[in-house]
């Protein structure tokens, strides 16, 4: 039934979205799907709107402070989607252009990039604030579970990130609610989606261990 639900291509309701704004069928079925699982994985395929429909689950559950990680590349990008789709008026939306940029300390919306996500400074910024939801987009780039990046977001199994002497909780531990958004989520092989399933959906894996995880399908 989950199975059947995550491919959902329509829905029925309506959801908070400014106007003249509307999402298409399997937008909302996809909206409706991470609602009721308050959290998990768009894995919709690159160019149909993941970022829409990520904020209007946002505007659903009525963030106040959202935190986008998501490639430099589409930072600037990110706002302009934000500022056209959120219901939370007169808007504040940072997006760091540069660390010592820093986190804002009221904005609705702080967006960053994965390489500031994981230096210690920005982590205990963010730790300063409780976040309503977590997007991460491009949430691939999170594929390998010992890469610092995804130590720093995710954390390891007890939610840490740890480099060298440093020791403090990932950024995750931040955040009430969970999305990661991807189209390409397997890669090569199909332990690169195992991180992934882990956090976002760890229903979809039955809390499998990472080693039954590997023999299972490593081989593949």
């Amino acid at each position: 039934r989950q199975f059947e639900l995550s491919r959902a291509l329509d829905c029925i309701g309506t959801h908070k979205l400014p106007p003249g704004r509307e999402l298409w069928d399997f937008q909302k079925a996809t909206l409706d799907y991470l609602l009721a699982r308050k959290g998990g994985i768009d894995g919709d395929q690159p160019g149909l709107g993941k970022t829409p429909t990520a904020i209007a689950y946002c505007n659903a559950r009525e963030a106040q402070r959202v935190l986008v990680i998501c490639p430099a590349s589409v930072r600037i990008q990110w706002g302009d989607v934000i500022a056209g789709w959120t219901t939370i008026p007169k808007c504040k939306i940072s997006v760091m252009l540069k660390v010592k940029d820093g986190i804002h300390p009221t904005a609705n919306y702080q967006v960053l990039s994965y390489d500031a996500a994981r230096n210690p400074a920005i982590i205990r910024a963010i730790a300063k604030y409780q976040w309503d939801v977590l997007i991460c987009d491009e949430a691939h780039k999170m594929k390998n579970i010992d890469a610092l990046t995804t130590r720093a977001i995710l954390g390891n199994s007890r939610g840490e990130y740890q480099h060298g002497e440093i020791k403090m909780k990932a950024i995750a531990g931040y955040c009430r609610e969970h999305l990661a958004l991807t189209g390409t989520l397997l890669l090569n092989r199909p332990s690169e989606a195992y991180v992934l399933f882990r956090f976002f959906d760890w229903e979809a894996i039955d809390f499998m261990s990472w080693e039954k995880f590997k023999e299972r399908y490593n081989r593949q």
